[in-house]
């Protein structure tokens, strides 16, 4: 179950805020009656997805051959081919620094950040005889991508392994280097559909192929992100999305520039960092947007409450609350009486949860924008209706700042001047 509370939020706003809230939320019911309008018309493939289950049959066939020899799967890509299937994951304890003391289930690495040194430490520390690569690129043209899979094919073939058996794609089906790549070598080939955008592709075979590695079943991931997009459109204008979307935009209005998301839960990390790719690159545009910023609760008390509390009065705050017993009690420790007396008996998620109320409370009392959001279980469907709901959130809001959610321009010019700088280098050294 997952709860939004925006109690503190509403007595954090000042009277003009509220003022500037009532015109935002009018604002909102004309961008709600054309976006329900569209995904009603099933115009909009990110949310259509969630209906889908045709495409699965490719992705079962594959996962069943690939669960017979694979201990581990590595997900090469960057951004929105990775950012989806690893959050799943990590939620799921199937990947981090903890991983490996699993009992079971397949381990699950994503070398998302081109970094050479991580990748050689990655490929040799491997048994690439029971791992799956899986090549991830919308595009099909992902510079630190291909980097990746010309080195993942080097090393199995020196290792003797079939690239067929090791190595699976994920692009558009369409020319690009990456096609040609798989075509080349006969390696399998999962279609990207074309009217999905990298950081919306979660619900697609991004992050459907992967979630079968997982041992968890697609249709019911799609089937409780599809829960949360028929509440949105029962009741659009009450929905948690769009008033989360009316609060962002109304506080951006009043001059805020940033937005800091507390993840109390370790196993929330990588959703927080899933959630700013997608709202920053689907609403941070023509000058609009709020900055996010990510931190992990409750260690973030300890070096950055200071600042969000006593610094510049320009952020509101987002507390997300994993509420699920860790079956981890708090013991008696007559040493330590004075300092954990008052939680003994307790589970350590009820510690967590009172460090996240009380962070949002004193935050709220100093006057800063709060609105908590609870996930009261540690299940792989919540959190998918979590994530359905962050992108409906990021449509809408992206409505109000008259900015399209879909597109990402300025990412494409940082892409042509890089082409530019190795054109420039490939002409002598002095000529950069």
């Amino acid at each position: 179950m997952l709860t939004y509370n925006f109690e503190s939020l509403s007595e954090t706003l000042d009277l003009s805020m509220r003022e500037s809230r009532m015109s935002v939320q009018h604002e909102a019911e004309d961008v709600l009656s054309k976006l329900c309008e569209e995904l009603t018309a099933d115009q909009h493939g990110p949310f259509q997805i969630l209906k889908v289950d045709q495409d699965l049959g490719a992705m079962v066939e594959l996962a069943d051959v690939a669960m017979g020899f694979v201990q581990q799967v590595v997900v090469l890509g960057t951004g929105g081919s990775s950012l989806g299937p690893q959050a799943l994951a990590h939620f799921q304890g199937l990947t981090g620094e903890y991983a490996e003391f699993r009992s079971g289930g397949v381990r699950f690495y994503f070398p998302d950040n081109l970094d050479g040194h991580d990748m050689r430490l990655l490929l040799d520390g491997l048994d690439l005889s029971t791992t799956l690569f899986l090549i991830v690129s919308k595009s099909g043209g992902t510079l630190e991508t291909l980097i990746q899979a010309s080195l993942v094919r080097r090393s199995l073939e020196f290792a003797h392994l079939n690239l067929a058996k090791h190595m699976v794609v994920i692009t558009e089906p369409k020319e690009s280097p990456l096609a040609s790549f798989a075509d080349h070598y006969r390696i399998p080939f999962l279609p990207h559909p074309l009217n999905i955008g990298g950081r919306y592709a979660m619900f697609s075979v991004v992050g459907m192929f992967p979630s079968l590695l997982m041992g968890l079943d697609p249709r019911r991931l799609r089937g409780a992100g599809l829960d949360m997009l028929e509440n949105f459109l029962a009741d659009p204008i009450n929905h948690p999305a769009t008033q989360s979307a009316i609060a962002l935009e109304t506080i951006r209005r009043q001059g805020y520039a940033a937005h800091i998301a507390y993840m109390y839960g370790t196993s929330l990390a990588v959703l927080g960092q899933w959630y700013r790719q997608l709202w920053a690159e689907s609403v941070g545009k023509d000058g609009s947007g709020l900055l996010l910023d990510v931190v992990l609760g409750p260690v973030a008390q300890h070096s950055q409450l200071q600042l969000h509390m006593d610094g510049p009065h320009d952020k509101m705050f987002s507390i997300f609350d994993l509420c699920a017993s860790s079956q981890q009690i708090v013991v008696e420790e007559e040493t330590l009486s004075s300092v954990t007396g008052m939680v003994v008996g307790r589970d350590l998620s009820e510690v967590t949860s009172a460090q996240a109320q009380a962070t949002g409370d004193v935050l709220s009392k100093r006057g800063r924008p709060v609105r908590m959001i609870s996930m009261m279980d540690k299940d792989p469907e919540d959190l998918c209706r979590v994530m359905v709901g962050m992108m409906l959130e990021t449509v809408v809001a992206a409505g109000l700042a008259s900015v399209n959610p879909f597109d990402q321009p300025a990412v494409e010019e940082g892409k042509i001047r890089l082409k530019e700088l190795f054109a420039q280098l490939a002409t002598g050294p002095n000529s950069v």
